[in-house]
Parts: structure tokens; C-alpha cells; sequence
């Protein structure tokens, strides 16, 4: 499977396969944009995990590889893009 891009907009979330993404809590530290993400992965709440994210962060959850490609703001519309791939190992 290759990766898949998907932009997640403030206060919403998306599910792919076994994790489910949430975003929220934007704000500006040092010039850059900075937003909140509630990462859950399905029957696997070892993995669960709530981070602050901006532009060129990598989160490993499981056996997944979250890259943040954009923390932006359209309109008045915050959203987190992340590239979501799957790594070589075999978690969980």
C-alpha cells in the first residue's frame, strides 16, 4: 500500500484503517504554526497518543508513519495535512 495524504480540519477527524486522527488546539509559537493531534489506534490503546505537532514532524504509531506536510490555516479554517504510511514492521 502506498502513502495517502490526507488534510484533517480543526476540530474533526478522519479514519485510516486502524488509526483515527483528530485535530485542534492551533496556535503560534516562534513564527510557526502549531496544532493539536489525538492519534487512536483500534484495540491498541498503548499506541493512543495526543501531540503538538508543526510542519516536518514524524510520529511512529504501531506500524504507521504520520508525516505533518502542512499546518496551515484557509480562511478561517485550521487543518493539519499528513502523509500516512506503513512502516516495514510488523506492530502491533
Amino acid at each position: 500500500m502506498g502513502d495517502t495524504t490526507v488534510r484533517i480540519r480543526r476540530n474533526t477527524q478522519i479514519t485510516f484503517e486502524e488509526l483515527k486522527i483528530a485535530t485542534g488546539n492551533y496556535r503560534r509559537e516562534s513564527g510557526d504554526l502549531l496544532g493539536t493531534m489525538w492519534i487512536f489506534y483500534k484495540d491498541h490503546p498503548e499506541y493512543d497518543q495526543v501531540v503538538v505537532v508543526r510542519q516536518g514532524d514524524v510520529i511512529e504509531v504501531g506500524d504507521y508513519r504520520i508525516e505533518v506536510t502542512d499546518v496551515g490555516q484557509d480562511g478561517s479554517v485550521y487543518y493539519v495535512e499528513v502523509r500516512i504510511s506503513r512502516t516495514s514492521r510488523n506492530a502491533p
